[in-house]
C-alpha cells in the first residue's frame, strides 16, 4: 500500500517509539544500502513482520505501523 507522506496511523495510546524499536541501515548483495526499522515484541512469540516501505522510502509511518 501506499500512503500520502504526511499520512499517521491513529493514536492507539502507546509510546513512540516503543522500547525496543530502533532503526538500523541494511546493505544489499550488490552494496546500496537503505534504512529500516525493527520493532521488538514486548512479549515474542516467534512470528514476525516485515514492513517494506515505498520508493519514498522509510518514515514514521512505516515504524509506527511496524510497532
Amino acid at each position: 500500500m501506499c500512503v500520502p507522506a504526511d499520512a499517521e496511523l491513529p493514536d492507539l495510546g502507546l509510546p513512540f517509539p516503543l522500547p525496543g524499536g530502533e532503526q538500523v541501515v541494511l546493505t544489499s548483495a550488490d552494496g546500496a544500502t537503505f534504512s529500516a526499522y525493527v520493532a521488538h515484541a514486548p512479549e515474542p512469540t516467534g512470528t514476525g513482520v516485515v514492513v517494506l516501505p515505498d520508493i519514498r522510502g522509510l518514515f514514521s509511518f512505516y515504524e509506527r505501523l511496524a510497532e
